[in-house]
């Protein structure tokens, strides 16, 4: 008994003191052959593999993965948002909580790579100018340009509003039926063909460039002819002050006539304050001055790609755990 236990106490003493010569691999000791030094652990060389491959690694260079070993090709990287290819060396672009290829990062319209400021369409990032309109309530396509009204927030074509007893063009004044637009003499009038078509024309007028689009009456004296539109002057109003447009210079805002100087002005998403003129940056659903679209970070204004910590822009090298330590601006 005595002896069993001076020889367990001889062999813990005994690897104890040949623990720097046991193989971080294998867990064997290592004889009189190559010992690898790497990862602060020794090992045989042959027992220094990747943990992707498995197959011994040769040469000085190596990546870790999981606090492994590894190839620096088999070390896995980020998968591209847009290829689904994993990005194994060069830049990586990071936005929308995503890792790209820069030549990756397209527009969901145009297919062109988005190297600037962008928004976002359906989940995906597109060029702000290729920004698709909003569907027409009516006909259910696009309103790319032009006029475009706005009733009971849906937006229309002029053409498409119209008339769900009668079938033809609102202009002027109207109501509802069954949540429906309507001229005021279709609702809940008498249903008889005939007599719904005398309704509308006395609703319309015979000729549609005799009823002003402003009031819905018929014109009998001085015409005013706007947004392919006929109109009594006094009833060609500013949508925003009230008062007659009579210069001929105006905007449209939400498919109503407005003076030059109170079309309402962007505000931008940094100062807050009206973007009167100059460029507009558009990112993250908002509007900005070019020089008020900075880093949350650094503080520094963002010029190219960008990536978002907390809701809030920031550059990519400077987003917290990006490694590249330290701010990319420049």
């Amino acid at each position: 008994i005595i002896f069993s236990k001076l020889f367990i106490m001889s062999a813990a003493k005994c690897c104890a003191a040949a623990k720097a010569e046991v193989c971080a691999g294998c867990g064997k000791l290592i004889g009189l052959g190559t010992v690898m030094t790497a990862l602060n652990k020794k090992w045989h060389a042959d027992c220094f593999t990747c943990c992707v491959c498995g197959k011994p690694i040769e040469d000085s260079s190596f990546g870790t993965e999981n606090g492994k070993q590894c190839h620096p090709g088999c070390k896995s990287g980020a998968v591209c948002a847009g290829c689904g290819q994993k990005i194994v060396t060069g830049t990586v672009q990071t936005a929308l909580g995503k890792k790209w290829h820069p030549g990756c990062f397209k527009c969901n319209v145009c297919g062109k790579p988005i190297s600037g400021s962008f928004t976002v369409d359906n989940d995906l990032p597109c060029h702000s100018a290729c920004m698709p309109g909003d569907p027409c309530a009516g006909c259910g396509k696009t309103i790319d340009s032009g006029v475009e009204l706005t009733v009971s927030g849906k937006k229309y074509h002029p053409e498409c509003f119209k008339c769900s007893a009668c079938g033809k063009p609102i202009q002027g004044s109207f109501g509802t039926e069954d949540g429906k637009p309507c001229h005021p003499a279709c609702i809940k009038g008498d249903k008889d063909a005939a007599k719904l078509e005398k309704a509308c024309e006395q609703a319309c007028g015979a000729d549609k460039g005799d009823v002003c689009a402003g009031c819905g009456n018929p014109i009998e004296n001085e015409v005013m002819t706007a947004m392919d539109k006929t109109w009594h002057p006094e009833c060609f109003e500013c949508c925003i002050c009230g008062k007659p447009i009579d210069d001929g210079s105006f905007f449209v805002e939400g498919g109503k006539p407005c003076h030059s100087d109170c079309k309402p002005c962007a505000t931008c998403g940094g100062c807050g304050k009206k973007i009167q003129s100059g460029t507009v940056k558009m990112a993250l659903d908002k509007k900005w001055h070019p020089v008020c679209f900075k880093c949350c970070i650094c503080g520094k204004i963002i010029e190219g790609s960008f990536s978002t910590d907390k809701g809030k822009q920031c550059h990519i090298t400077c987003k917290p755990g990006c490694g590249a330590g330290g701010c990319g601006c420049g």
